[in-house]
C-alpha cells in the first residue's frame, strides 16, 4: 500500500504512480479532475488526424463501459483497435496501465469527470 505525498496535487502523484504502478487506484475526485484536465489538454494539442483517432476512442470506450455496466454484451468489435491506439497509452502515462480498479470516495465526481473516464474505457467505482 503506498500513499501519495502531500503535494501531490503540486504535481508529485504522477512520479509516485509511475514508479509503483499500482493494481487499484483509490483516489479523491479532485485527482481525477486533474487527470482529465491534462488529458483534455494533449488533446487539445493534438493534431487532426490525431483528433480523429480520439474521437473514434472515446466512442468505443463509452460503448465499452455501457456494455459492461449494463450487461449489454461483450466488447465492442473496434474496442481493442481503441485501446491499441489510445487508452494504454493514456494509462501507461498516468502511471496506472496495470490497474485494475479505478475508484473514489470522500466526495461527489462530476459527471462530466466521470463520462469522460467512461469515454477512455474505465470505470470509476464509488466507495465510501
Amino acid at each position: 500500500m503506498y500513499f501519495a505525498r502531500p503535494d501531490a496535487l503540486a504535481g508529485s502523484l504522477l512520479d509516485t504512480l509511475l514508479f509503483v504502478k499500482p493494481q487499484i487506484f483509490f483516489a479523491v475526485p479532485r485527482v481525477y479532475e486533474k487527470f482529465e484536465e491534462r488529458i483534455r489538454l494533449g488533446i487539445k494539442d493534438a493534431s487532426f488526424i490525431k483528433k480523429k483517432i480520439v474521437r473514434f476512442s472515446r466512442n468505443q470506450g463509452t460503448k465499452y463501459v455501457d456494455n459492461i455496466s449494463y450487461g449489454k454484451g461483450g466488447t465492442p468489435l473496434m474496442y481493442p483497435v481503441a485501446n491499441f491506439l489510445m487508452f494504454r497509452k493514456i494509462r501507461k502515462a498516468m502511471g496506472l496501465d496495470e490497474c485494475e480498479l479505478f475508484a473514489y470516495g470522500a466526495a461527489p465526481l462530476k459527471r462530466k469527470t466521470f463520462d469522460f473516464f467512461k469515454s477512455l474505457g474505465l470505470i470509476l467505482y464509488n466507495n465510501y
